[in-house]
């Protein structure tokens, strides 16, 4: 069996603090300011499972993703699982 898909978002933020705030009229602090941001993200999989024999299969995956923050990740997985018995399931990753 094989899945495989992608992801895109964009993520955008604006803070506008309390007018008091904002203000000159506070006892202690600094003024605060209405802030702005954004980001982009991307990311795709795949994951692939074999079976291996009746009772056992094994699991291959890889995950690419790409922030423009953070920059790019790579994240590969490969898993085991065993029917030891008919309500008994293993798994290994």
């Amino acid at each position: 069996m094989l899945g495989v898909g992608a992801e895109a978002r964009h993520t955008q933020v604006k803070d506008v603090p309390d007018p008091l705030l904002q203000s000159d009229d506070r006892l202690f602090g600094e003024r605060s300011y209405v802030q702005r941001a954004s980001s982009n993200s991307t990311a795709a999989y795949a994951e692939l499972e074999l079976p291996l024999s009746p009772r056992l299969s094994g699991e291959l995956a890889w995950r690419f993703d790409r922030s423009q923050q953070v920059g790019s990740a790579v994240s590969p997985k490969l898993g085991l699982r065993w029917r030891a018995a008919e309500s008994l399931l293993l798994r290994a990753t």
